[in-house]
C-alpha cells in the first residue's frame, strides 16, 4: 500500500495519485465501511467503469464521457 493519504474523492477516478495506483485498484481499498461510503457519494458511470461525484451528476456537463456521441449516463438519466 502507498503511504500517501488521499481524498476519498480522489479513489477510482482514473487518475493515479498514489505511487503504486492503488487508489485504482478497488480490492486495495475494498473495506465495507470505506466502500459504503465511497458507493453513496459517487456514482459508477457503467460504460466507461469510471466513479465520479455524485455533485457531478446532471450538472450540464458529460463527466462518464459521451457514448454514441449522442448519450451521456450521468446527464441523460
Amino acid at each position: 500500500r502507498s503511504p500517501k493519504c488521499i481524498s476519498i474523492y480522489r479513489l477510482m477516478d482514473k487518475i493515479y495519485d498514489c505511487p503504486y495506483m492503488d487508489d485504482e485498484n478497488m480490492t486495495a481499498i475494498n473495506t465495507i465501511e470505506r466502500m459504503e461510503h465511497f458507493k453513496k457519494t459517487h456514482f459508477h458511470c457503467q460504460t466507461t467503469d469510471k466513479y465520479i461525484h455524485q455533485s457531478l451528476v446532471n450538472d450540464y456537463r458529460c463527466d462518464c464521457g459521451y457514448t454514441d456521441r449522442i448519450w451521456c449516463e450521468d446527464e441523460d438519466q
